[in-house]
C-alpha cells in the first residue's frame, strides 16, 4: 500500500493524465481525499483532547469526599445542669413545705394551750402523807386543793419534725456515633482508526474516531444518637411527738420518820485475817440511820433491804439499834487475774419511808 502511494505521480500530473483518459473526477477525488488525510489526523487528535479534558473535569468533580461529618459530641453537661436545677427546686420545696407545715403545727399549739390556760379547774396541789413513827405506815392523807389552769395537767401534744430525708439518683447517658462508605468507578477510552486503499480508478482514505466514558457512586452513611437523662428522687419525713414536755405532776409531801443510807470507805479483806495474806473480797460497810417525825433515834425497827446486784453478799442486824442505826457490810469475793469493781444500788425501807445509795465494790 506505501509502495502504490509513492510510485503515484504529483497531483498535476495525475490532472493531466485524467483528462487525457476522459475521467477527470477521478483524479478530483483523489487529489480531495489525499489533501483530507492529515486533516483527518488533526481532527481525531483533537477529538481525543476534548474528551480527555472532559475527562478530566467529571474527575475533579467527582472527587471522592468523606462520607459524612464526625459524630457529634457526646457531652452531658446540659443533662446534669437540668438534674441539679430539678433537685434543686425539689429540696426547696421540701424545704419551704417543712417549715410551713411547722409553722401552723406551732400555730395550733399555741392556741390549743391558751383556751387550755383560760380554762381554770379545781386539782389536787399537794397531797400530804402523815406516817406513823411505830411501823412507816401512812397514818392518814391531807389533800390540798387549790385552782389551776387546766394546761397544768392537759398539755396539748407538741408535734416536729424529727428527721426529714431527701435522696436523689440521678442517671445520665449521651451517645454519638456516625459510620459510612462511599465507592466511586469510573471507565474512560478512546480510540481511531484511519485506512486508505489505492485502485485503478484512485485512491480513497476513511477515518473514525470512538470515545466512551462511564462513571458510578455509591455511598451509604449512617448515624446514631442517644440521649438518656433519667432520676429518681426520694423523701422520707417522720413527724412526731416531742419527748420534752411532760405533764406537771402534783407534790407529794411525807411527815413522818427520816431514814437516810450512810455509805463507808472500801476495804480489802485478807485470807484469815492477816494483812500479809492475800486479797480475798472487798467490803464496804453501810449505816441506815432512822430517827422519829421529831428527829430523835428510832430505836429497835426493822429494816427491810434490796441490793440491785445480786452477785453482791450482806449481813446486816436488820433492826436498829438503840441509837435508831443499823450496819450493813456489802462484801464482793475477789477474782484472781480479772477483778473489777462493780456498781450497785442499795435500797433501805421502813414502810412508806426509803432510801437509796448508790456504791462502788
Amino acid at each position: 500500500m506505501a509502495e502504490s502511494r509513492s510510485s503515484r505521480p504529483p497531483a498535476a500530473k495525475r490532472t493531466a493524465a485524467g483528462s487525457k483518459s476522459g475521467k477527470p473526477e477521478v483524479a478530483t477525488r483523489a487529489e480531495h481525499e489525499d489533501a483530507g488525510d492529515g486533516a483527518l489526523e488533526s481532527e481525531l487528535g483533537a477529538t481525543i483532547a476534548t474528551v480527555r479534558e472532559m475527562a478530566a473535569a467529571e474527575a475533579a468533580e467527582r472527587t471522592p469526599r468523606a462520607v459524612g461529618d464526625a459524630a457529634a459530641e457526646s457531652n452531658v453537661t446540659d443533662e446534669l445542669s437540668g438534674g441539679g436545677v430539678a433537685f434543686g427546686e425539689f429540696v426547696k420545696s421540701v424545704g419551704l413545705s417543712v417549715a410551713a407545715a411547722q409553722a401552723e403545727l406551732d400555730k395550733t399549739l399555741r392556741e390549743t394551750a391558751k383556751q387550755l390556760s383560760e380554762t381554770k379547774i379545781d386539782v389536787i396541789a399537794v397531797f400530804e402523807q402523815q406516817i406513823k413513827d411505830d411501823d412507816g405506815t401512812m397514818d392518814k392523807g391531807n389533800i390540798h386543793m387549790q385552782e389551776l389552769p387546766l394546761i397544768n395537767y392537759l398539755m396539748p401534744t407538741a408535734y416536729h419534725w424529727s428527721r426529714v430525708y431527701l435522696e436523689a439518683d440521678m442517671n445520665v447517658q449521651e451517645f454519638n456515633s456516625r459510620a459510612g462508605f462511599n465507592i466511586q468507578q469510573r471507565a474512560f477510552s478512546a480510540s481511531a482508526n484511519v485506512s486508505g486503499s489505492v485502485g485503478l480508478f484512485g485512491a480513497g482514505f476513511s477515518g473514525s474516531a470512538g470515545t466512551s466514558f462511564s462513571t458510578s457512586n455509591t455511598g451509604v452513611d449512617a448515624s446514631t444518637s442517644t440521649d438518656t437523662a433519667a432520676g429518681k428522687l426520694h423523701m422520707e419525713a417522720t413527724l412526731e411527738p416531742r419527748s420534752d414536755i411532760e405533764l406537771p405532776r402534783p407534790f407529794v409531801l411525807q411527815k413522818g420518820p427520816r431514814l437516810e443510807v450512810l455509805v463507808g470507805a472500801r476495804t480489802e479483806v485478807h485470807q484469815d485475817g492477816d494483812p500479809t495474806k492475800p486479797v480475798t473480797a472487798q467490803k464496804v460497810t453501810l449505816t441506815a440511820v432512822l430517827k422519829t417525825s421529831k428527829g430523835e433515834a428510832h430505836a429497835n425497827k426493822n429494816l427491810a433491804i434490796s441490793i440491785s446486784n445480786p452477785t453482791l453478799n450482806y449481813t446486816s442486824s436488820g433492826k436498829t439499834d438503840n441509837s435508831g442505826e443499823m450496819t450493813i457490810e456489802l462484801t464482793r469475793k475477789v477474782l484472781p487475774d480479772q477483778d473489777k469493781p462493780v456498781e450497785a444500788a442499795v435500797r433501805v425501807s421502813f414502810g412508806l419511808v426509803t432510801a437509796t445509795a448508790g456504791v462502788a465494790i
